[in-house]
């Protein structure tokens, strides 16, 4: 069924792709990063962390469009964000743990820079499963780094539903309790994930010409190399403005560049709708494998760390060699396809289970 605004069939059908080819760019990211590969590569870490920009962009996009053109109840956006986070959130924080256990016997060291993300102790599965593990005093998931994404996205969802759907001194009481709950790091990147939800609000339910759409995609994907060119010498900008607030921002102290970089996904994404309209019965051709891999994004991007690491640890590279990367990296994506059956695919059980357990709701039934 065609989505309504700005989100037509397909557009939508587009950013599935765009939501699926990030995935595979932060994986590939990580692969050169946990040396899988070690041939040519001009990146450095900067490809991955764009990624990211581009999954925040477009989830405040999606998220905000599907709740402006169809109308809901807060219970109701609860309900459906957290259908679609918690299977896959609850296997990453497991699958992380059950990884660390076997890494255990590897034969080569494995190596997890960030502290945090290696600590096997009760606070690894309870914090990152309420979502509040990029608070500078807490653990994070046993080797999952990637994680700090999920966790910024839960709380944008609940700062955008409380905004949205409640009145009056309520709203003002939740958000002042959210605001300081969520953190510095994660508020830190909220403008970011508000692109999206500018492009949903006042982005034109038409089509622009294509000369002006083509216009805003190059001018967007301009934005690519020049945040990346400015990333390190801006994020000390950020160090400095945070420093009442936080000692260490992690990976919001690139905040600034990716406000522009957010900026330049949001004009691509507006100039995407034309071109993906004008292409529509291309992009239908591919329906099958776009819908595919964009259904088990979200499972390759929180599972597929803990997976290199034991590839790390396991001796299991490719060199040099591009074309065996190529065959490895397709098996841990078909790996997690399989796992995301069992995780994204499972959302609309998720969400029928909750609805009919959801506090209140079984008394609501009986007095109906």
């Amino acid at each position: 069924m065609e989505q309504p605004g700005f989100l037509s069939r397909p557009m939508s059908l587009a950013l599935d792709l765009v939501r699926g080819v990030a995935a595979l760019v932060v994986l590939l990211g990580h692969a050169v990063q946990h040396d899988v590969y070690t041939g040519p590569w001009a990146s450095g870490d900067v490809l991955q962390h764009n990624a990211v920009v581009v999954f925040f962009v477009l989830s405040g996009l999606v998220i905000a469009n599907s709740a402006y053109q169809r109308p809901a109840t807060l219970r109701q956006f609860a309900i459906a964000r957290l259908a679609r986070i918690m299977p896959v959130a609850l296997f990453a924080v497991l699958f992380g743990l059950l990884a660390w256990g076997v890494g255990q016997s590897a034969p080569h060291a494995i190596v997890e820079t960030a502290p945090r993300f290696n600590q096997p102790d009760a606070a690894s599965i309870i914090l990152p499963l309420l979502f509040l593990s990029e608070a500078e005093w807490a653990s994070g998931p046993l080797w999952n780094p990637p994680y700090w994404s999920l966790v910024n996205e839960v709380w944008y969802y609940a700062l955008f539903g409380a905004a949205l759907y409640l009145r009056g001194w309520q709203r003002v009481a939740v958000l002042a309790l959210l605001v300081p709950l969520a953190g510095v790091r994660v508020l830190a990147l909220l403008p970011v994930w508000l692109m999206g939800v500018a492009l949903a609000r006042h982005g034109p339910a038409k089509a622009l010409g294509e000369g002006r759409a083509m216009a805003c995609i190059m001018a967007g994907l301009a934005m690519f190399p020049l945040t990346n060119k400015l990333i390190l010498d801006v994020a000390p900008v950020m160090d400095t403005l945070s420093a009442p607030f936080t000692d260490n921002l992690y990976l919001a102290r690139y905040a600034l560049t990716d406000l522009a970089l957010g900026a330049g996904v949001a004009l691509a994404f507006l100039g995407l709708k034309t071109i993906a309209e004008q292409r529509a019965a291309s992009l239908e051709k591919w329906q099958r494998p776009i819908t595919w891999l964009a259904e088990c994004s979200f499972t390759i991007y929180l599972i597929h760390w803990p997976i290199l690491n034991l590839m790390q640890g396991w001796g299991i590279t490719a060199g040099t060699n591009p074309l065996l990367l190529a065959g490895l990296l397709a098996l841990i994506v078909a790996f997690c396809g399989q796992v995301a059956k069992l995780t994204e695919h499972r959302r609309g059980d998720v969400r029928r289970w909750l609805s009919a357990h959801w506090p209140g709701q079984r008394k609501a039934a009986a007095q109906a």
